[in-house]
């Protein structure tokens, strides 16, 4: 006899549940929000970069002469540049480092200007030159 009874409690169950749901159900439709699209703010990117060219590196007698350039690729003005100069052999083994001051504090670099430097030196093995930034001070930008 409870076999009969069984049918007709599921049938309930999912009439009732179905009641509960229709009862609870919200009538207003949903609203969609609307997105307003904005370009994205973007701040100045404050970078400090310095880069160094070597232009020519010649022998005039018993001293060699290195000519080069210095160069601020950043958006700040850089107010020291330290460069290492470097001086090589026939088989490109450093055989001396000089040092120079290409930018002082007295003359600031302004972004993308260049600025030419020089050094010497007397060593007769000397064939071969090359330059690297070893440091560099920027300025603090400004509010």
């Amino acid at each position: 006899m409870s076999h009969d009874y069984q049918g007709w409690i599921i049938a309930a169950i999912v009439a009732l549940v179905g009641a509960v749901y229709f009862w609870f159900r919200d009538p207003t439709p949903v609203q969609e929000i609307s997105h307003i699209e904005q370009a994205p703010v973007q701040k100045e990117v404050v970078r400090t970069r310095v880069a160094a060219n070597m232009m020519s590196c010649t022998r005039q007698g018993e001293t060699i002469e290195m000519r080069g350039e210095v160069q601020n690729t950043g958006t700040t003005r850089v107010s020291r540049v330290v460069l290492e100069t470097l001086w090589k052999d026939d088989f490109g083994l450093v055989i001396e480092r000089g040092t120079v001051l290409a930018i002082g504090e007295d003359s600031p670099l302004a972004p993308g200007a260049r600025r030419s430097f020089a050094d010497t030196n007397s060593n007769l093995r000397v064939k071969r030159c090359n330059v690297e930034v070893i440091d560099y001070w920027a300025d603090e930008p400004r509010p």
